[in-house]
């Protein structure tokens, strides 16, 4: 098994690569990119940060009938926690999205494991049909936001794969030595493993 790890500033872009020796072959990379870039309040305990998005290429695509793999993705961020509503599961409002669906199903496992059967192709895997959710509700401790047991559809060569990650919110007190009125930038490390 990788990992590998890149610091990511939300003004910046950066690259990220997975793959593993499982039965099915997970190769291929990802480029990392800040949707938007804003500038965070100081005092601010709800603070929406921008989305952060994953474009995948290559990589084999899974073969009809059998489960994709799970990979998990992770994302440390620099300030002193992530304060995205939590729901009584658990979970959080943060949400990673796949492919940007039009048609929307949520993964609504309690414990987020939603398998996804290959339709051996790159499209159709996430269509929001039932038994293929296209979106996936995070978990937090502290500063730290994870999206575990995400089913990954290698798109092939040539094709791409987006993953959106939305709506996180953090308390950006904390954040380097700011001080009230000013804005701050946040910074993240993502690292994404195979599960």
């Amino acid at each position: 098994m990788r990992t590998t790890l890149l610091a990511l500033s939300f003004l910046s872009a950066g690259w990220l690569s997975v793959d593993s020796a499982t039965a099915q072959s997970l190769t291929g990379s990802c480029s990392i990119l800040a949707a938007s870039t804003p500038l965070l309040r100081a005092e601010g305990m709800a603070e929406l940060v921008g989305d952060i998005l994953l474009s995948c290429t290559g990589g084999t695509v899974t073969p009809a009938g059998t489960p994709l793999p799970m990979v998990g993705i992770s994302i440390l961020m620099s300030t002193t926690g992530i304060t995205s509503r939590r729901y009584p599961s658990g979970r959080l409002e943060a949400l990673l999205l796949v492919d940007d669906p039009t048609t929307q199903r949520a993964c609504d496992d309690p414990y987020g494991v939603c398998q996804v059967i290959s339709t051996g192709m790159a499209d159709g895997n996430y269509d929001g049909s039932a038994g293929r959710p296209n979106i996936f509700p995070g978990l937090a401790v502290n500063n730290t936001l994870s999206f575990g047991n995400i089913p990954f559809a290698a798109p092939g060569p040539g094709k791409y794969r987006i993953f959106r990650i939305t709506n996180v919110r953090v308390h950006a007190a904390g954040v380097a030595s700011a001080s009230p009125g000013d804005l701050v930038p946040v910074t993240a490390i993502v690292a994404a493993f195979c599960v």
